[in-house]
């Protein structure tokens, strides 16, 4: 899933923002690779292990695509002059959706992905978190390169109360070349090394939005609480 194409504009933008409170002492996003005083050294295997384990059950979803390793991109590079994907050291991703997505007459649709990305040391995944932070803070739109779907993105303007404080949290509207619509929304959340994403979308009808949201109700506070105990299992597994 590859989330975060800003338009140049908003790029120039992100990158100058860069500057402000949510950079951390020390730091110049945009301008100097991250420090790696502090670097990862674990075998990226596993790390993908202790990865996979957090991600959410899809076993009453269909469709589910599921993937590890650096093959696709995790951040585009289109919005930074700092290129955060080189600085992974692995990822695991987990895309799912349910039957009422492509056929409504099997109930609410929804497509829900989780990508649990591990950046190279603490600075390189606070680097990209707060250019992300930063970038996103305004409305943009994107359009796919074969032309067939338009999406609009915008910041929510007050957080869902899902997630902990200072996560990112970022609304995504999507329009098909043939009229189909569908709407959801992005997440970033960071715990040490890892970056979190979690990718939404509900068709319009049959509750789909809501069933979306109490889906994220109940498999969330695990999640996080996954995610905020990988850095103590990742560091057990340091030689």
């Amino acid at each position: 899933m590859n989330r975060l194409r800003l338009p140049a504009v908003v790029a120039v933008l992100a990158l100058g923002l860069s500057g402000c409170a949510l950079a951390p002492p020390g730091s110049a996003l945009g301008t100097a690779s991250p420090s790696a005083s502090a670097d990862i050294r674990v075998e990226p295997e596993l790390a993908e292990e202790l990865m996979r384990d957090a991600l959410p059950s899809a076993a009453d979803a269909v469709e589910v695509y599921e993937t590890a390793g650096l093959d696709g991109p995790s951040f585009a590079s289109d919005w930074s002059v700092v290129d955060h994907d080189a600085r992974r050291v692995t990822r695991v991703l987990r895309d799912w959706q349910t039957p009422g997505w492509a056929d409504p007459s099997l109930g609410a649709g929804y497509l829900f992905g989780v990508e649990i990305v591990l950046m190279e040391s603490e600075d390189a995944a606070g680097a990209a978190y707060n250019e992300i932070a930063s970038a996103i803070a305004h409305p943009y739109s994107y359009e796919s390169d074969d032309g067939t779907v338009r999406s609009d993105y915008a910041p929510l303007e007050t957080p869902s109360g899902r997630w902990p404080f200072g996560t990112v949290e970022q609304r995504r509207d999507q329009t098909w070349a043939s009229g189909e619509r569908a709407s959801g929304w992005i997440v970033y959340y960071l715990s040490g090394p890892f970056i979190l994403v979690v990718d939404t979308s509900a068709v319009p009808g049959n509750d789909s939005a809501a069933a979306l949201d109490a889906y994220a109700d109940q498999v969330v506070p695990a999640l996080i609480e996954s995610l905020d105990a990988l850095p103590t299992r990742l560091a057990a597994l340091a030689p």
